[in-house]
């Protein structure tokens, strides 16, 4: 049940992330933006983001391999 705090902010950032790549380039690009640079640094960013985030469950379990599964 510890879990579950952590699962509905990870939710609520990836729908705010979503959100914010979806919304704010449709008003950019109405204002004459080059599509490749509203979303390409984002997705980019996304990538490492979500590899650090592996990368960090991955030393954590290495270094404490019961904190990440304990209830």
């Amino acid at each position: 049940m510890a879990a579950l705090p952590l699962i509905v902010g990870m939710l609520t950032g990836i729908y705010g992330g979503i959100a914010f790549m979806v919304e704010d380039p449709a008003l950019f690009l109405s204002l004459g933006l080059s599509a490749f640079w509203l979303w390409i640094p984002r997705v980019i960013t996304a990538v490492i983001a979500v590899h650090l985030f592996d990368l960090y469950y991955k030393i954590k379990i290495y270094i404490i391999p019961d904190a990440v599964f304990s209830d």
